[in-house]
């Protein structure tokens, strides 16, 4: 019997606690930003990507990607003699493909000196 007092008392509390309860209203201007945020112009995909890429984060990304990109061009430098090395690689291929042989083509040009 206690408990169902008990249970009566807390549904009475409850149902009391609504009575001063309002209507629930808007901020001021609240009607006058939906209606902006409506007329609001959709921005294009320039737009969306341009500031997507202006962003500080995305900046900063940029420009360590492009240091870091260009101190392993720089670690990664050859020598003149590994160079010299690539020179001598080609010429040696060259002679051994000879690619000075003349085509077909060469021979049907007609000389117009």
């Amino acid at each position: 019997m206690k408990q169902k007092q008990h249970i009566d008392k807390q549904v009475e509390d409850t149902l009391n606690s609504l009575d001063g309860l309002q209507k629930a209203s808007p901020g001021p201007y609240f009607f006058t930003r939906v209606h902006a945020r409506l007329n609001r112009k959709q921005k294009d995909v320039w737009e969306q990507t341009l500031s997507f890429l202006l962003r500080p984060a995305v900046l900063a990304a940029s420009v360590l990607a492009i240091i870091l990109v260009d101190i392993i061009a720089l670690t990664n430098l050859k020598s003149t003699e590994n160079s010299q090395v690539a020179i001598e690689q080609a010429q040696v291929f060259s002679e051994e493909y000879d690619f000075s042989i003349a085509t077909i083509y060469d021979y049907s040009k007609p000389d117009n000196k």
